[in-house]
């Protein structure tokens, strides 16, 4: 299926459903006890971990993920407003959760804690080129965790009205 081809309710379905496939990659299977630093020796284990927690956020394809799963790698999903958000979106498009997947382009160190992540979203098995902002990740609570603020961005791309108010403006608003 083409993007273009795509109705205007089932593209919006799908990006706000992205984040949370229905698809078990634990927390803990992401990263050990202490994440690895995204630089010197550590930066490739670093970026394999940056990787794999984009994927369990992101990709449907295996529907043992759990919400949980994914809220536990999203960074500040422990804020009740933004937890609440998330929750809501991923349980409003069962539906198109499984047909949402990524292909990640490229991650970028810019700090041993931080990283830029260059990704694809592909929808009902079709590449969608430039459709997905750049992402970014951090080092919380010992895990590498895709950004509230990415979170925020792709839900966005169906419904903007969320990053004007509530959780996700505010999680717009605190990243650096």
């Amino acid at each position: 299926m083409h993007f273009s081809a795509i109705s205007g309710s089932t593209i919006s379905s799908v990006l706000l459903s992205a984040l949370f496939m229905l698809s078990g990659v634990s927390a803990a299977a992401v990263a050990d006890k202490k994440a690895p630093a995204c630089a010197g020796r550590t930066r490739k284990a670093a970026i394999k971990s940056i990787e794999a927690a984009y994927d369990v956020v992101i990709n449907g394809a295996n529907p043992e993920r759990t919400l949980e799963d994914k809220l536990a790698l999203i960074e500040g999903a422990d804020d009740a407003g933004l937890r609440a958000t998330l929750e809501e979106v991923a349980t409003a498009h069962p539906d198109d959760l499984a047909t949402t997947t990524l292909k990640v382009q490229d991650v970028v160190c810019t700090g041993k804690r931080t990283a830029e992540v260059h990704f694809e979203l592909v929808l009902d098995g079709e590449l969608n080129r430039g459709l997905a902002p750049p992402g970014s990740a951090v080092v919380d609570d010992g895990l590498w965790k895709v950004t509230g603020a990415t979170a925020c961005q792709l839900v966005a791309l169906a419904d903007p009205t969320l990053l004007e108010h509530g959780p996700c403006a505010r999680a717009l608003a605190s990243r650096p």
